[in-house]
């Protein structure tokens, strides 16, 4: 959910939550802003530094978190359920107007900006696939040292196949800010590998805070945004280029799963020990940096209908998908530990195909 309130300075304003899944959102906590501040891909790039500034509160309903999670959010400590499917929290107004939402909200006029400040990098090339069915630009940024893209290793980091699933396009553009960063690590990167970085895949879904919508397209080109990717990507090939790692970014909810944890492996013997493989490297990052982590997938399984799924039939991409939770039960995020995910994923995939 994502809405505004007016009229509220002052005020200390109840609001229930009625037919939702407790299971899964008994340890969330919705976030509050007054004036949202936009994330600049400077700031994000620099996330690793920002996170020791960070000071511990807790909520009445078992949770931990930053109390300030950053860019002018602020978590609702007051949360609790009174059973039968409802949870409830209040809050007191210090402002006239403010805005209210599940998670930190990556809305598709905050990509219109991320994409407002990539044009000019140098080490960023910005392309549309094509438009969606409504008229919004498929941007693929592709981020590499400015020389030749043929025959170095390649990996596509995408996310909002579920369009309402808001957590991994943060991390998404951690990565690109990582990315196109003046950092040696991010520098030497650029040199070696590819990387495509797609933070929302469906626009349109996104505009209608839709679950499902393009993502089940890809094997029969039934939409209009599956066939505009999957010709950039049949010309990403055909020029000699490579794909290898398609990392395909969700969320899960608050109570359902540790920070990160990767859902499945492609179930056939080989692959399946490669993912297992890649997975390690990836995890090893995070628990470094003292994310909470799960390193048993749930199910051997991969669907071609989707495009990761689409890109490992095809083109013999390693499919990794990856569930990210900023809500975890134990220890909620900051905005930067967020684009920070972004960061490690790039650092882990680079790992892992230069060990091969």
């Amino acid at each position: 959910f994502l809405f505004g309130l007016t009229g509220v300075k002052g005020k200390t304003v109840r609001m229930d939550l009625n037919g939702i899944p407790l299971e899964k959102w008994s340890t969330l906590n919705p976030v509050m802003a007054y004036d949202p501040q936009q994330v600049s891909l400077s700031q994000g790039a620099n996330a690793d530094q920002a996170l020791t500034r960070l000071q511990t509160v807790y909520g009445n309903n078992g949770t931990s978190f930053p109390s300030d999670p950053g860019y002018g959010w602020q978590y609702i400590p007051d949360v609790w359920s009174e059973g039968n499917g409802s949870l409830s929290f209040v809050c007191t107004f210090a402002q006239n107007s403010a805005v209210l939402a599940m998670k930190f909200p990556f809305t598709v006029k905050d990509y219109e900006i991320i994409i407002d400040q990539v044009k000019n990098n140098p080490n960023v090339r910005i392309t549309s696939a094509g438009k969606s069915r409504e008229g919004r630009n498929l941007y693929v940024l592709t981020v590499t040292d400015g020389g030749p893209t043929v025959s170095k290793p390649t990996v596509l980091i995408y996310a909002r196949e579920h369009p309402n699933e808001h957590d991994n396009s943060w991390v998404a553009t951690g990565a690109l800010a990582f990315l196109m960063s003046s950092s040696p690590d991010a520098d030497a990167i650029r040199r070696q590998f590819n990387f495509i970085v797609i933070p929302l895949l469906d626009p349109d879904g996104a505009a209608k805070e839709l679950h499902e919508n393009i993502i089940n397209s890809f094997s029969a080109s039934s939409s209009v945004e599956s066939l505009a990717y999957g010709k950039w990507f049949e010309d990403w090939i055909a020029n000699q280029n490579r794909i290898d790692v398609v990392l395909n970014l969700h969320n899960i909810e608050s109570a359902e799963g540790p920070h990160i944890l990767c859902p499945f492996f492609e179930p056939k013997t080989g692959r399946y020990t490669r993912c297992e493989a890649f997975n390690k490297f990836i995890l090893d990052e995070f628990m470094l940096k003292g994310y909470e982590t799960n390193p048993h997938p749930w199910a051997a399984n991969y669907s071609n209908s989707r495009l990761g799924g689409w890109l490992c039939e095809y083109f013999g991409a390693l499919q990794v998908p990856y569930e990210v939770n900023s809500q975890q039960s134990n220890r909620h995020l900051s905005l930067d530990e967020l684009l920070q995910m972004g960061r490690l994923l790039v650092l882990g995939s680079a790992h892992f195909l230069s060990s091969e």
